[in-house]
């Protein structure tokens, strides 16, 4: 079995001493790469006999800068650099396509702006927010979120169930199309994977990369703006849980909301919509 873990979530382990020791004994720490290293890994692939593509003048040496001391930003570059062979002249990346797409952080903010404005109407993009606000991501609860949140850390993606987004129903079509645009633009990845309690297959949907949610700047503005109903949401979700696992009616009761709280999602439910 090969685990790969981001080195933000290492912490986790320390909690299960079983685990620890069997990583520990076991561990390869993966070091952000050197700029030598990142300038082969944008100029070797193009130099190949099947692709054999150039670049202008410096358009590398602005690529490895805009890279420096920030591992990552990886799927960024290998976004650009997908958009940059796109919008190639003959055999050609262009530093004009580069200043178009807005370099390393633009390019895939412009592509999730265009993609949102493109919705068919504003429902959908009202439906776009609630999505990735409510389902998309997590948020870690810290005395000083104000400064981590603008810096980006402690937002994760958060991987959704089908069914969570109620996509069966008839008559939920506002959500499927809105859907399907980000997952066409593969701001969204759909994966499909068999329920081994039912052997059922379950569709799940999620962020592409976590990259989308530094580089776009709607979607910070957005989770600075809901962070309280975000984290109200995120700490009713394993309630929920422990009341469907619980069978015993008695103990059930203790999971029901108290006063305050009951208080606090009827207000949310005037704003927005709980699912089922």
């Amino acid at each position: 079995i090969i685990v790969t873990l981001s080195a933000d979530f290492y912490d986790y382990i320390l909690k299960y001493p079983h685990l620890f020791e069997i990583m520990k004994s076991h561990r390869i720490d993966i070091a952000p790469m050197t700029p030598q290293e990142i300038r082969d890994v944008i100029e070797k692939p193009m130099q190949s006999t099947d692709v054999n593509v150039t670049f202008d003048a410096d358009l590398t040496g602005d690529l490895v800068f805009e890279m420096r001391e920030r591992p990552e930003a990886l799927p960024l570059l290998q976004f650009l650099l997908e958009k940059l062979f796109e919008q190639r002249e003959g055999y050609r990346l262009t530093r004009h396509s580069y200043d178009t797409l807005g370099g390393l952080q633009g390019a895939i903010d412009r592509h999730a702006e265009t993609t949102y404005a493109d919705l068919p109407t504003n429902q959908h993009r009202e439906y776009a927010h609630q999505l990735f606000t409510q389902h998309f991501i997590h948020l870690t609860e810290t005395r000083d979120e104000l400064t981590r949140l603008e810096y980006g850390e402690g937002i994760t993606r958060r991987r959704v169930m089908r069914a969570e987004l109620q996509l069966d129903d008839p008559e939920n079509t506002v959500a499927r199309e809105t859907i399907d645009a980000f997952t066409t633009a593969r701001l969204l990845i759909a994966r499909s994977a068999m329920r081994q309690t039912t052997r059922l297959e379950e569709s799940t949907y999620e962020i592409s990369h976590e990259a989308l949610i530094n580089a776009w700047k709607r979607l910070r503005q957005w989770i600075e703006l809901d962070r309280e109903d975000i984290y109200l949401v995120q700490r009713l979700r394993p309630r929920i849980a422990e009341w469907q696992k619980e069978q015993q009616r008695k103990k059930k009761r203790e999971f029901l909301l108290e006063k305050r709280e009951l208080k606090q999602f009827q207000s949310y439910s005037q704003r927005k919509a709980l699912n089922s």
